[in-house]
């Protein structure tokens, strides 16, 4: 059959007759694909030496919640810094060096001179990642040591700042300027090996302006060495966190809960 007679007697213009043909050699290669899969290329596990590595920064304070005003690790992140969405790392690869990007998540890995990962090598040479092997040590317990107040010395540079515990307390006035929390000491086998924790706290409702909405619950992971110290405290600046009720700070291995206190907050 002739194309004119084709486009004719099922009243197709030649654009229309086109697309249709394109659309059905698409459909045939998708299903040839499906039937007959290419083979894939094979995948190797190596360990690499981290030659440097460097913060790629992304967003700011109004991208993320309530935990930006944290008091983490004895100094005090204020709200207008940003956060570091992920690592750019050059590793040694034959005679040469190779960027690759570890996820903030993973950031526990470059806490060692070596990372290990699966990957692929494509058509064109070029290194494929597939999946980071990790190799963290994982926490047993943490034992709260100290709850209540703490405060800043050297207040007038808050990023060099050193947070110290000053008394106990569960019961803490909502006042702007008092830093609240608990530290803990991790316990676990493996003291010289660093593990990924989750900080998570648990609100009666903040009602965040920059995110237009009443905040219950917010989580962030951070990196520790077994054996090590830390503390997990919030600093009240801000009148909208001036808020009564159930403050509960809990410090989590994956799904394990490690440590939890909870702290009332009533209006002074």
């Amino acid at each position: 059959m002739r194309a004119a007679e084709f486009y004719s007697r099922f009243n197709f213009s030649k654009a229309e007759a086109s697309s249709y043909s394109i659309v059905l050699l698409t459909a045939l290669y998708v299903i040839g694909i499906s039937l007959y899969p290419q083979p894939e290329e094979p995948s190797y596990t190596g360990t690499f030496e981290i030659v440097s590595k460097k913060f790629i920064l992304e967003g700011n304070e109004r991208n993320y919640g309530p935990y930006r005003r944290r008091a983490r690790y004895g100094s005090f992140r204020p709200l207008s810094t940003y956060v570091p969405a992920h690592y750019q790392v050059y590793i040694q690869w034959d005679d040469d060096t190779y960027p690759i990007f570890v996820p903030q998540e993973k950031a526990y890995l470059l806490k060692q001179d070596k990372i290990t990962f699966t990957y692929r090598i494509t058509g064109d040479g070029r290194l494929r990642l597939l999946e980071f092997h990790d190799d963290n040590g994982h926490a047993d317990s943490a034992e709260i040591l100290d709850f209540g107040y703490f405060k800043f010395e050297n207040r007038e540079s808050v990023d060099s700042s050193i947070l110290n515990f000053t008394s106990h307390t569960n019961q803490i006035p909502a006042r702007k300027g008092i830093v609240f929390g608990f530290n803990f000491k991790l316990k676990g086998s493996d003291q010289s090996i660093y593990t990924e924790l989750t900080e998570e706290t648990l609100y009666p409702g903040l009602p965040d302006p920059d995110l237009q909405k009443l905040v219950y619950q917010d989580a962030s992971p951070f990196t520790i060495k077994i054996g090590n110290n830390s503390s997990t405290c919030y600093l009240l600046e801000n009148d909208w966190e001036l808020v009564p009720g159930k403050w509960t700070f809990k410090i989590k291995d994956g799904d394990r809960l490690l440590a939890k206190k909870t702290f009332t907050l009533f209006k002074p």
